[in-house]
């Protein structure tokens, strides 16, 4: 680039006005000539229009100017918005630059955009590129940032010795907007100075004002733009491999190859339909499987991209939990329990087989929000053989429908209400379930004090064997007042769960039949102070009854706060205290009986250092004494070494020590039996990260989770909820206690990704797993991990690719070829 040029950016006059109070506005211009976008901003086009500059920071310090100017342009045409932005800096070498994936920022100054183009303060699309070149987007919604959507848009960066540039170019395909011939929308700029941990904004943020979009500014200018017909589809191609280290007869190699395809389709200018066809989730990250003594079903994260990406309309009242869609089959667990001694379990798959699944959302020039999502899933069975001679199979789960619909409608003063229906429809002999809720949010015209809540209604049709209550229903609902903006905030609040409500089938709940009343007190100091850059602390409290009886079961106390010093380390502390000894009427897993839990006191803190240095640190620890010989301590700790900007190091390292710990072991005929244990887990998580280009990267992720469970001594449970003598006892012919656990789980994942076009790109994917449970706890940690490595063991590999066609670059291609057809 021309130093004529840089200076003539640099020098650029601001032509940006105040369009209401305080928020800034920023006058696109359209243009008729051809962008390329290789972050050079060589065209002519960049010498002219608005500049955008003078940003002000919201961290470290609120309200300062930005240390390092930035000027921005924008402009478009019939199928983009083009935006160009040169980020002044002292030299190349003060900008730092780390390679990541896609969406993955880290340790690296970035630029950003964000639009919210209906102007419902709530709902908007972020675009961020660091100064590596790397893409970040996400859709914005009451809910924060949803980073798993993806959209299609393009980016360059170049670096100077005086700052560098950035480009980017955002097709209205990416983007949903209103239909009318003058478009108004909020808008901010935005910049991350990573050296100085300074992160500023065109349009000023405050700390202390709810809301992100709510302090936007405006642009205006863009006019006669069209949304285009979106239609894309990727198809994908997954060749895979597995061995089985096992004593199955013919069952240690499988080979196997699949095929299948998503689609989006824009269908008017603000709904998408986005259908996956025989999907393929091989490079989805395994589950942190853990060792689960509780009476609750562990609740795992969701990492399919289809059910992370653009669901924010379906996470409304928190009914949905995606993971119920190819999940575990309905009778998996019973398969075991219905066998004779003369039979064995063949096959007995762990998840249901998706067919497809098909989501259609969106949100129209009025502000209403629609979803529709619907999945379907075939009938799985488990393959029984008989030591008498015959295989047969039984049906673990049958041909099943998911269902969800939202409407959500954007109100004045960023206010919302939202009404949302789950539904799950088995085939035969199977209970269906249906739910229906609503969650709101009213807010002053001050965006000061609110009130928020939501509520909802089980029902389970068709009693079976499988579900001997189904004909019960069951409701909950939550509602908190208080103050949401300033340094001081505030809620009161109210929670009822009834006896039998179940949104399970498609959502997830644990605890049922309770009552929670409490109050939420906070105070933030948002500007700097003595050797700190922020702070705050927070103070809670709760009381749990019964719904049915109204009869008490828990009273608590918490208090956490944080410091940020000026060096950007921080560290902080957390109290969480039950003065009153609880009535726990869960873990005795009877209803009406409930265990009489000692008071108990926890405290723990927590330190974490400055992530922009090559090697940093969290720690976290807590002690919870109880008013016995029972304790638990937790400890953790995860160094990172950033090698360069290419390679880095994370470990995770978390011990869980607890002692004479008291939880139900076994039900007799007579009595709830309550064991006392000892348990001691250590988890193992290795990260390494090697990004070759801002395009190809290689990821390999190694986790080693062993629990070891003792039992010292068995108590039954009194009528009282205190604890009595008892003669049961579950020892084998060796003098070994089989309520005694070893577990252990031991995963790889590792993935080569190669993005070889917006939107397409190569995996080649490794899995390990290796799980075992064996009774023998008199081990050390390598003895142990030697004989977990011995253990039967699963090698995967697959090399997955994904092509994105779009149809208006088919069609552009198309067109090209037959006007070069015609000039010969």
């Amino acid at each position: 680039m021309k130093k004529a040029f840089q200076i003539f950016f640099l020098f650029s006059l601001p032509l940006w006005t105040f369009a209401s109070g305080n928020q800034l506005l920023y006058n696109a211009i359209r243009i008729h000539q051809t962008i390329e976008i290789d972050g050079v901003l060589s065209e002519e086009v960049w010498k002219e229009g608005n500049v955008a500059t003078d940003f002000i920071a919201l961290e470290p310090i609120p309200g300062e100017k930005a240390l390092q100017q930035t000027e921005v342009r924008i402009f478009y045409d019939d199928e983009a918005i083009y935006i160009g932005a040169y980020l002044k800096d002292v030299s190349k070498d003060s900008i730092l630059r780390e390679l990541t994936e896609r969406d993955q920022i880290g340790n690296s100054d970035w630029f950003g955009f964000v639009v919210d183009t209906y102007r419902d303060n709530i709902n908007g699309f972020e675009f961020i590129v660091t100064a590596a070149g790397v893409q970040f987007d996400a859709k914005l919604s009451d809910f924060g940032e949803d980073s798993d959507w993806n959209a299609v848009w393009y980016s360059a960066t170049t670096i100077t010795d005086i700052g560098w540039y950035c480009e980017m170019k955002i097709p209205y395909s990416a983007i949903r907007f209103p239909k009318k011939e003058i478009q108004d929308w909020n808008m901010n700029l935005m910049r991350n100075i990573r050296r100085i941990r300074q992160k500023v904004f065109w349009n000023e943020i405050d700390p202390k004002v709810n809301g992100f979009l709510t302090q936007s500014g405006r642009m205006s200018g863009v006019e006669d733009i069209i949304s285009p017909f979106r239609l894309s589809i990727t198809p994908y191609l997954a060749l895979g491999y597995q061995n089985n280290q096992n004593n199955e007869p013919g069952n240690q190699n499988i080979k196997s190859i699949a095929g299948g395809m998503d689609l989006k389709y824009g269908i008017n200018d603000a709904f998408t339909l986005d259908l996956t066809l025989i999907p393929d989730f091989s490079q989805v990250q395994s589950d942190n499987t853990v060792l689960n003594l509780s009476q609750f079903e562990v609740k795992y994260n969701e990492n399919r991209q289809f059910f992370t990406e653009g669901t924010e309309l379906f996470n409304k009242a928190d009914l949905i939990y995606f993971r119920r869609v190819g999940g575990t089959p309905l009778l998996y667990y019973d398969v075991e329990d219905g066998l004779d001694s003369s039979e064995t379990i063949v096959e007995n798959p762990d998840r249901q087989q998706l067919i497809n699944a098909v989501k259609v959302s969106g949100r129209n020039k009025n502000g209403l929000g629609i979803g529709v999502f619907n999945g379907i899933t075939k009938n799985t069975y488990a393959t029984i053989t008989s030591s008498e001679g015959g295989e047969y199979q039984v049906l673990t789960d049958p041909l099943t429908n998911y269902n969800a619909f939202v409407l959500d409608q954007n109100l004045k003063n960023n206010s919302y209400v939202s009404l949302i229906n789950t539904n799950v429809t088995r085939e035969g002999d199977f209970y269906d379930a249906n739910v229906l809720g609503t969650q709101f949010s009213f807010m002053d015209k001050n965006n000061v004090y609110g009130i928020e809540g939501s509520g909802s209604w089980s029902k389970l049709y068709g009693e079976t064997l499988e579900n001997p209550i189904a004909n019960d229903d069951g409701f909950t609902f939550d509602l908190s007042l208080g103050k949401v903006s300033g340094n001081f905030n505030y809620s009161l609040f109210s929670e009822v769960i009834s006896e039998y409500y179940n949104r399970n089938d498609m959502g997830y709940n644990t605890i049922t039949n309770i009552v929670t009343n409490g109050v939420d007190l906070g105070y933030n100091i948002y500007d700097p102070f003595a050797n700190y850059n922020r702070g705050g602390t927070y103070l809670g409290i709760f009381y749990t009854n019964l719904y049915n009886s109204g009869a008490y079961a828990d009273f608590s106390i918490y208090n956490e706060s944080f410091l940020i010093t000026k060096s950007f380390n921080a560290f902080g502390y957390n109290i969480y205290l039950e003065p009153i000894k609880i009535h726990d009427y869960w873990e005795t897993r009877v209803d009406g009986r409930y265990y009489l839990q000692p008071e108990s006191y926890k405290f723990g803190g927590w330190y974490s250092t400055d992530y922009r240095k090559v090697f940093a640190f969290d720690i976290n620890a807590s002690y919870r004494t109880f008013n016995s010989d029972q304790r638990r301590i937790v400890l953790a700790f995860s160094p990172r070494v950033r090698v360069n900007d290419k390679l880095s190091f994370i470990l995770d390292l978390e011990n869980y020590d607890f002692k004479n710990d008291i939880g139900w072991a076994d039900e007799t005929d007579e009595d709830i039996i309550l064991g006392k244990r000892d348990q001691n887990t250590l988890e193992t998580t290795l990260n390494i990260k090697y990004t070759f280009t801002n395009k190809m990267g290689l990821n390999f992720r190694l986790r080693h989770y062993w629990s070891i469970v003792e039992y010292i001594d068995y108590y039954a449970l009194q009528m009282d909820g205190t604890l009595g003598a008892t003669d049961y006892s579950n020892f084998n012919s060796d003098g070994i206690d089989q309520n005694n656990i070893n577990f252990n789980i031991f995963n790889i994942d590792m993935v080569y990704r190669w993005v070889f076009s917006p939107g397409s790109e190569v995996n080649f994917i490794w899995k390990n797993i290796i799980q075992s449970n064996v009774l023998n706890t008199k081990v050390n940690y390598f003895q142990n991990l030697e004989n977990t490595l011995q253990q039967e063991q699963i090698n995967s590999f697959t090399i997955k690719v994904l092509y994105f066609l779009d149809y208006l670059w088919v069609k552009k291609l198309v067109s090209k070829d037959k006007i070069r057809e015609n000039s010969f």
